[in-house]
């Protein structure tokens, strides 16, 4: 993003596309990329936290929801 001469801002385009409304509080859950190394008791704590925040604001965790679209548009890919 650039205002006059300067850059107030990257966009990153890597992950756009649609999801449904539950993948953005299910996607912690499923990503190792939300787990924190340091907390060897619970590596998934933040994770944890983190979708239950985004459910309190309206965005469901939906494991099973997930699921069956993921294989849906696994089936679509192939066909």
């Amino acid at each position: 993003m650039v205002v006059g001469t300067s850059i107030t801002g990257i966009i990153d385009w890597e992950s756009a596309g649609y999801y449904p409304r539950f993948w953005i509080a299910t996607k912690p859950r499923l990503t190792a990329g939300f787990y924190l190394q340091e907390d060897r008791t619970d590596p998934k704590a933040w994770s944890n936290v983190l979708g239950k925040m985004l459910e309190a604001h309206g965005f469901p965790q939906n494991i099973h929801g997930y699921n069956k679209w993921r294989g849906r548009r696994k089936r679509a890919l192939r066909r």
